[in-house]
């Protein structure tokens, strides 16, 4: 007997001296072993059904690159897979599994046949090779979704849980029972149930949590197994326990799943100086939106006419295309609504405006934000480039791109990219977006939390690999308007996530749509252009109130946002310094407050007016901070602080951030490159030792019913103390048969060489007939993202476990040879270190950034693994992570963070 991979390289070889008769007998066999077990990663079906599909369909041919696909569809599988490791020469692939090299030509790889058939071969030899315990399916779709993300951000594989989530999304229903959840403090809990569902008929209320699902527990689950075990056939009961604050025992809720719809569409009725108008949310765009928009519109008239609408199409990612037309539709008597092209705008198809039910002309007003994006952008412009709503909010995401779902094996699809589209048949949408009419700017004035420039959001232009847009300018909004918006409070976060879920959305306090109503009720005009002249006065108003508002709340933190003219010529002098507890510091702390202050200094004979500088950077605590100074006169002096709560566990580095300064009039300015050293903390290490029952006490068996205890002791073997959100999980990996009774302990704060015990309890159903129950125990620290994961086997008949129960297990230690420079002007870093464990070193492995540049496998399970290698370094801050596992697949992290600083050079 001999095993899969050792008998295929035998055939391997033998292959090259074998007679025409024995290949055929050979050929036999190998069909019937490889068959055998599951399906051979070297088939690659879906590959090739993935790139045949390309071929033939996708939109842009031009950006179809064999060779660029090739290497990122094997980075991504590196990135899955331990021990594959991927390098590219001119000519060649050279992939090393595990211990096992090979060196594969892909000179020729400049189409999509090519591609395929050299994938085919190196997926072969990874199915050979590959010993672990990563699915040959799951290596299969990363190659295969690294390819599509090289081609654009959009194009994915769905495998079967995602397409399965993917159907609902677009479909609007399923078999369930209507509640929205989500892990809250490691449990589930209920955010909000949906009216007239099963779980609202049943009292279920906000802020729930549930335990239990079908005598399942539910300590640990994820939200996606939940999701799963909670829907199920319509008229199927199921049974959910649920804990409730401030009542002292669980409550058992027995329901019968039902068909839930999920409405796409909210609508309200507003009174606004005695007219009737209309409210109408369009959360996204699925098969039954069409229907909940018609009947939402006769329940907004039933009453009486409509005297003007508002669409809101805010945080709207799009969804089904005829859906956005459909909607577009009732509100358009002629014309384009949308046009779809090829490449070099050949047009596809094109969508006109029908009489299948034109609302009648009255005023509109659609409103859109950074989040509204594909089929809202579709509506939204369509609406403004024929001049029939006024367009109000903020710029939309600028996705134009259109995609379509080719179902290429049983219960997985292939989303592709086939063309992109023109809002109205005109204006292209891709990166531009669509530009409001009137551009809404929510500011918060204070101190810690100030918002009062625009903010610098995430968009289309901003994703890799994103479709090229229009070279045309984009036009600016027609007018401004400023307005005050409340701190932000993350408490109520669910409050109002619940509302979201409401069929009558509360819009009282939502100032947008108040304006918005306001503006309607003047107009009474069906054209954007007529409603915009009607409604000037109230616009104008609104704008001077907004900026008078600002102005008012600013002038409370002594900064004179006032406005004027500059006649002479005003001139900048920005110093910048730290502040720790009233100390000046070279370094901020991480895990601590600090502040960073801006002094300026206008050393030119004219004033500033608005000054102010907004931080562009990459870590979202500092992203986004802004340093407003207001009017600053000649031979004026002013400071600006930026609080900062470094997140506990930020490593060491020096962070760059770029300040970008504004103001009124001509003189902005340049950019301010920042530096903010920050010293970060000594990390966690943990040790675990385990045992069922008591210390001593020999278990023989493990009797179903009968509740089992597990103790951990955890133990702090790091240089640094844990945060208090460090805790410990048992997760079960043997099916619902297996009960967890207590499975989460917060370990909190953790001295180094400090100890503590928590006892986890679990129990096997009677109907358990497995003679193993698996269990995983997690220690983890979220805050510096270090853990330590170990799946225990326990033997149902004997009580043994696997590994052996008080065996202290603990990750490799990683030690580098020198400190790593926080800076350097170098474009390499040569990077040295030993991995070392108490037993036996598997592997190490390095990524620069996301990308796998080196890998190392341990020989002869030694307890030390020296390693050696040259990263490359790009300019600005590059992220390199070391990681190391051992013979219990116990894997050790370390983090750099590394500043190559590249010497300015004039005239650039």
């Amino acid at each position: 007997l001999i095993s899969r991979e050792y008998f295929l390289t035998m055939v391997e070889e033998t292959m090259k001296r074998i007679s025409p008769i024995g290949f055929l007998a050979l050929f036999f066999v190998i069909t019937l072993f490889t068959r055998v077990g599951e399906a051979s990663l070297g088939e690659a079906k879906l590959v090739s059904t993935t790139l045949a599909a390309i071929d033939r369909h996708y939109y842009d041919p031009e950006r179809v690159d064999a060779r660029a696909m090739l290497e990122a569809g094997l980075e991504e599988a590196s990135r899955l897979v331990p021990e594959l490791l991927v390098t590219f020469t001119k000519k060649q692939a050279v992939v090393n599994v595990g211990a096992t090299t090979k060196s594969f030509p892909i000179h020729d790889v400049n189409n999509m046949i090519a591609l395929r058939n050299t994938l085919k071969v190196i997926l072969q030899f990874i199915d050979r090779s590959y010993q672990g315990d990563v699915d040959r399916s799951e290596i299969e779709y990363a190659v295969i979704n690294g390819m599509l993300h090289q081609l654009d951000p959009h194009s994915d594989l769905l495998p079967p849980k995602v397409l399965n989530e993917f159907r609902v999304g677009t479909k609007g229903e399923f078999g369930g029972l209507g509640i929205v959840i989500g892990i809250r403090e490691g449990m589930l809990a209920v955010i909000a149930p949906l009216d007239g569902t099963p779980a609202a008929r049943a009292g279920i209320k906000p802020g729930d949590r549930i335990v239990q699902i079908d005598h399942e527990s539910t300590i640990n689950t994820s939200l996606t197994d939940a999701v799963e075990k909670l829907r199920g056939e319509i008229g199927s009961p199921v049974e959910i326990v649920i804990e409730r604050t401030g009542v002292d025992h669980p409550i058992t809720v027995n329901l019968t799943r039902a068909l839930i719809t999920i409405d796409s569409v909210q609508h309200t009725a507003i009174d606004a100086d005695g007219k009737h108008l209309g409210y109408l949310r369009v959360k996204d765009f699925q098969a039954n939106t069409d229907d909940e928009v018609r009947a939402a519109l006769k329940g907004l008239r039933s009453e009486r006419p409509l005297d003007g609408l508002v669409l809101d199409l805010r945080n709207n990612p799009g969804g089904l295309l005829d859906q956005a037309i459909y909607l577009t539709d009732h509100f358009l008597a002629k014309g384009t609504i949308v046009s779809t092209v090829a490449a070099r705008d050949e047009l596809l198809d094109r969508d006109d405006a029908t009489a299948r039910g034109n609302e009648p002309p009255y005023p509109l007003i659609v409103l859109i934000n950074a989040g509204s994006a594909s089929a809202s952008e579709i509506v939204a412009g369509a609406l403004k480039v024929h001049g029939r709503a006024v367009i109000m909010g903020e710029t939309s995401f600028g996705k134009g791109s259109v995609q379509t779902v080719f179902d290429i094996a049983e219960n997985t699809a292939l989303k592709l990219t086939i063309a992109q589209y023109l809002a109205g048949g005109r204006d292209k949408i891709q990166l531009r977006g669509v530009i409001p009419d009137i551009e809404l700017r929510p500011t918060t004035v204070d101190r810690d939390q100030m918002n009062i420039l625009e903010d610098i959001l995430p968009q289309e232009k901003d994703l890799e690999q994103h479709l090229e847009g229009t070279t045309e300018a984009a036009v600016k909004p027609l007018l401004q308007i400023p307005y005050l918006e409340p701190k932000h409070d993350e408490e109520k976060a669910d409050e109002v996530s619940a509302k979201e879920y409401s069929k009558r959305p509360d819009v009282s306090n939502d100032i947008t749509v108040q304006l918005a109503g306001r503006i309607l009720a003047t107009a009474g005009r069906p054209t954007s252009q007529e409603m915009l002249e009607a409604a000037a006065p109230i616009i104008a108003q609104a704008q001077e109130q907004g900026i008078q508002h600002v102005a008012s709340e600013l002038k409370k933190l002594d900064i004179d946002w006032s406005r004027g003219d500059s006649t002479g010529n005003p001139l900048l002098r920005v110093s910048s310094k730290m502040i720790d507890g009233g100390k000046t510091p070279t370094t901020l702390r991480a895990g601590e407050e600090g502040i960073v202050r801006l002094t300026a200094t206008n050393i030119g004979t004219s004033p500033f007016w608005q000054l102010a500088g907004n931080i562009e950077a990459n870590p979202s605590f500092l992203a986004n901070k802004e340093l407003i100074f207001g009017k600053l006169g000649p031979g004026e002096t002013k400071s600006a602080d930026i609080k900062l709560k470094i997140p506990e566990g930020t490593p060491s580095q020096e962070l760059s951030a770029t300040v970008n300064f504004s103001g009124k009039g001509d003189h902005i300015p340049e950019s301010l490159a920042l530096v903010i050293p920050i010293k970060g903390k000594e990390p966690p290490r943990f040790t675990i030792s385990y045992h069922l029952a008591s210390p001593g006490t020999k278990v023989k068996s493990i009797s179903t019913g009968v509740p089992q205890k597990l103790t951990l002791e955890v133990t702090n073997r790091g240089r640094g103390s844990t945060s208090k959100d460090a805790v410990a999980l048992l997760s079960n990996k043997s099916g619902d048969r297996l009960f967890l009774e207590h499975g989460r302990e917060m370990i909190g704060e953790l001295k180094p060489r400090a100890s503590k015990k928590v006892t986890f309890t679990f129990h096997l159903d009677s109907s358990f007939t497995e003679p193993k129950a698996k269990l995983e125990l997690t220690v983890v620290d979220p805050s510096y993202g270090t853990s330590l994961i170990k799946e225990i086997t326990i033997d149902v008949a004997s009580g043994k476990i696997t590994p052996p129960p008080l065996m202290a297990l603990t990750n490799p230690t990683i030690d580098l040879t020198a400190a790593a420079p926080l800076e350097t002007p170098s474009d390499h870093l040569q990077l040295e270190g030993v991995v070392a464990d108490d037993e036996s070193v598997k592997d190490c492995f390095v990524f620069a950034a996301a990308k796998k540049i080196y890998y190392l496998s341990a020989k002869n399970h030694a307890s030390s693994l020296p390693f050696s290698t040259s990263i490359p370094l790009e300019p600005g801050e590059n992220v390199i992570t070391i990681a190391a596992r051992d013979h219990h697949d116990l894997i050790e992290r370390h983090q750099l963070i590394i500043r190559r600083v590249v010497p300015h050079e004039e005239g650039t």
